[in-house]
């Protein structure tokens, strides 16, 4: 089976630093400077059969949608959390913070986006698990949907009851 650094566009280091692999019983090859090269069936995918590049493409996009949902997220959160330790030392209760915030668009704007992205990140996360632990992708994908779902209402009657 192929290491990660066996693959030749993957392997950040010069022909003359590589090290050829050792069999058991073996030394290193005779010219080590000879660089490592495998038959694109050791290190690439298959090629996609019906359908495939349907699943493939859609996993990509879901990958990309969690990562972008991620950075989004961070900044929210350390914005959230920055907001409630400055609430807490400056002594406000719930009513005087809910005060401040009632009737916001800028508070009401990062909120909804902070929604957005939980329930984006958060049911792509769910599928992925559940594809994995269930073996049952229709099962899973049904299941984060209505994460998603039950998120964004819930959220969302948050964000518009509490700005």
């Amino acid at each position: 089976m192929a290491g990660l650094g066996d693959c030749p566009a993957q392997n950040p280091l010069p022909p003359r630093e590589r090290v050829a692999p050792k069999a058991p019983g073996e030394g290193a090859r005779k010219d080590p400077g000879t660089p490592l090269t495998l038959p694109r069936s050791a290190w690439a995918p298959p090629s996609p059969g019906a359908g495939e590049g349907k699943t493939r493409r859609l996993e990509l996009r879901l990958f990309l949608a969690q990562r972008l949902s991620a950075m989004v997220l961070a900044p929210l959160v350390l914005l959230h959390l920055g907001v409630i330790l400055y609430a807490v030392r400056g002594g406000l209760s719930a009513a005087e913070i809910l005060g401040r915030t009632k009737g916001s668009v800028l508070w009401g704007g990062l909120y909804g986006l902070f929604v957005l992205a939980t329930a984006a990140h958060g049911s792509i996360g769910l599928r992925a698990i559940l594809r994995e632990w269930t073996r049952r992708p229709h099962l899973a994908d049904t299941a984060a949907l209505l994460f998603a779902a039950t998120a964004l209402v819930l959220g969302f009657r948050a964000v518009l009851v509490l700005t």
